[in-house]
């Protein structure tokens, strides 16, 4: 039987939980944190795409988002919910892990290499 992959964009540093990532993992997703620098948005494309809500200060990226894929899930989660999913693992037997500190300027890092990386593919796809 082959194995369906599916792949989510993390949107902000509250989201890098390693009990969340495990949980996408666990329903099949390859996880990518757009806070780090491990990959580019020509490596794949998206099934979902999960901002913090507590991070976003504008909701026009997830326009353009749209327009870009719009074959792709589109979604924020408000803080006490992923909270809520981070208190779930001791229920489940597991470790919590705390989400790491942020600093004031990682969800806008995040949200400028998400656009950074659009506009090189939509250049790209000019030429």
């Amino acid at each position: 039987m082959e194995t369906v992959t599916k792949t989510v964009w993390l949107v902000g540093k509250k989201l890098q939980n390693q009990d969340i990532i495990e949980n996408l993992e666990t329903e099949g997703y390859v996880v990518r944190g757009f806070h780090e620098d491990k990959f580019s948005l020509a490596d794949d494309q998206p099934d979902l795409v999960i901002f913090s809500e507590a991070e976003i200060k504008g909701f026009e990226i997830l326009v353009r988002l749209r327009n870009f894929y719009p074959a792709t899930t589109i979604m924020s989660v408000p803080e006490a919910q992923i909270e809520k999913m981070i208190q779930k693992a001791p229920e489940r037997g597991q470790a919590s892990n705390k989400v790491p500190e942020s600093g004031p300027d990682d969800f806008q890092e995040s949200v400028n290499r998400l656009i950074e990386s659009i506009l090189k593919i939509e250049d790209d796809n000019e030429e």
